[in-house]
């Protein structure tokens, strides 16, 4: 009779133990994938560090610090020092390593510039705003080798630029810094217009004032289209409307008159050129 009652005991127990069994051993399985999770690095993080300098001391850390070092790296400066106003010509290295980041965060549609570096990449294209309005202004393709930006070469094409800005405009304040660097420029460019450029149509092939209008209306059409998919909504800032006001601006201190054939063409050649590339 014991035999039998503890055979029975035996019977009711397995199930419970197997249960116990299987509970367990999902608990310690649940546990390594969550100690996994956590160890595991941001791949943000991996990005970010495989992109910094071998001169450097660090290949690894927060964010934050990735993108202090990869600032310095393009720059030469510390991470956050405001552009100088003149253009400034940059070592070999920083302008290889400026391409390299952009060329990074633009290989891939997916590839997603990290909220906490989007500031330092958009304080490192200010130091080359004269490169990038080269590259947003010109219709041509500066990654081919007999096109070259100035001064310092900067080796990028139009759409990696557009779309590493993109992934920068998820933070308006990153983009601020881009795009009040080349609205800085065509206003100076503006400035430099002279009353003859908006009143005389030169007899040569060649229309020089014709030419800017264009330009500044592809380089800021370029960057309002930016700003819609970021559902920016300051038109006044990022749209048309900025651009035609610094033209305003300037031909009522030249003393010209806004209903001039000469200047309603050039408004219009602007205007058209930014509806193009907006």
């Amino acid at each position: 009779m014991p035999e039998a009652v503890e055979e029975r005991r035996k019977i009711y127990r397995s199930p419970l133990a197997i249960t116990a069994t299987v509970i367990a051993a999902l608990i310690v399985i649940g546990s390594i994938f969550i100690l996994s999770d956590d160890d595991a690095s941001d791949p943000g993080e991996e990005l970010c560090w495989s992109l910094v300098s071998s001169k450097s001391s660090e290949d690894s850390g927060p964010l934050t610090k990735c993108g202090e070092a990869l600032e310095s790296a393009m720059t030469g400066r510390p991470a956050g020092e405001v552009a100088p106003r003149t253009t400034h010509r940059h070592s070999v290295e920083q302008v290889r390593m400026t391409e390299r980041v952009i060329s990074a965060y633009t290989e891939s549609e997916t590839t997603v510039v990290p909220e906490a570096i989007r500031k330092n990449f958009g304080n490192a294209l200010s130091h080359y705003s004269s490169d990038v309005s080269d590259i947003l202004q010109v219709d041509v393709d500066y990654s081919y080798a007999y096109f070259a930006t100035k001064p310092n070469n900067l080796s990028v094409t139009v759409a990696d630029l557009s779309d590493f800005i993109f992934k920068l405009g998820a933070d308006s304040d990153a983009f601020d810094v881009v795009y009040e660097s080349q609205f800085n420029i065509i206003s100076r460019q503006i400035d430099a217009l002279t009353r003859r450029d908006f009143t005389a149509t030169p007899t040569g092939a060649t229309d020089r004032p014709l030419g800017m209008m264009r330009q500044f209306g592809r380089a800021t059409g370029i960057l309002h289209r930016i700003t819609e998919k970021e559902s920016f909504t300051d038109t006044e800032k990022y749209g048309f409307p900025r651009l035609r006001n610094a033209l305003d601006e300037r031909i009522e201190k030249v003393g010209v008159s806004r209903k001039d054939g000469r200047v309603q063409n050039l408004y219009r050649a602007a205007e058209e050129s930014f509806l193009d590339w907006s």
